[in-house]
């Protein structure tokens, strides 16, 4: 399970200690950056009623920031795709998988 903090913890974790709803509208609006395009969102959950996110999540909301705003965006791929996903599997590897599965 990840180490989750709260909204406030995060405020307090960045040297300019913003408001607490201002790390709240980068959760739900997130801040648009018009030289790249687009919108740049701070990731979090919510449990309950309360939102939380992480000092990773936090960092590197940062960083896709200041990558927008110089013009390197890369947008974030919340998973990686399966090691195989790239290429197709040999007709050996189906006949192995059928015949794992009895099929």
């Amino acid at each position: 399970m990840r180490n989750y903090i709260t909204l406030q913890e995060a405020s307090q974790l960045l040297p300019t200690r913003p408001a607490v709803c201002t790390v709240w509208r980068w959760c739900v609006n997130g801040i648009r950056v018009r030289k790249a395009a687009q919108t740049v969102k701070l990731r979090s959950v919510c449990i309950g009623r309360k939102m939380f996110t992480t000092a990773d999540w936090l960092e590197e909301f940062i960083h896709r920031l200041t990558a927008a705003r110089l013009g390197t965006f890369q947008p974030v791929i919340d998973h990686k795709p399966p090691p195989h996903a790239h290429q197709p599997m040999s007709p050996a590897e189906i006949d192995e998988i059928l015949r794992r599965a009895r099929i």
